[in-house]
């Protein structure tokens, strides 16, 4: 009903679960172990698959999601390296800032403004 009723709403959360849950650090879904191992993508092997998922969440997002995305990947996400300071970062949060890096610098999250717009 969610996806029928609020299809951006549902995929903005829906990518951010699965970016944690790809990572295979955190999920916002309770879950039992069977559902982790059969759901999760972590790791480099995977690396590809989980970009493609990205991908497709990401061309299907409206301008405003796009930029809650980028703006939650900022504060909530990019900050907890910012606030460590001089501290080595863990070896399994590495996935999570490459996947973070890699959503920021992808083309699907650009935001698309009319050439006829006020702004250009």
């Amino acid at each position: 009903i969610l996806l029928v009723r609020h299809p951006k709403t549902f995929i903005l959360t829906s990518l951010l679960r699965w970016f944690f849950f790809a990572n295979g650090l955190f999920s916002f879904l309770t879950t039992t172990e069977p559902n982790l191992l059969h759901f999760s993508l972590p790791g480099q092997e995977n690396e590809t698959k989980r970009r493609k998922i990205y991908t497709a969440m990401l061309q299907n997002l409206a301008d405003q999601q796009k930029l809650e995305l980028t703006t939650r990947i900022c504060k909530e996400i990019l900050t907890l390296f910012v606030a460590e300071g001089d501290k080595p970062i863990e070896k399994k949060l590495i996935p999570l800032l490459q996947d973070s890096l890699w959503i920021l610098c992808c083309p699907s999250i650009k935001i698309i403004i009319p050439k006829n717009s006020s702004l250009s």
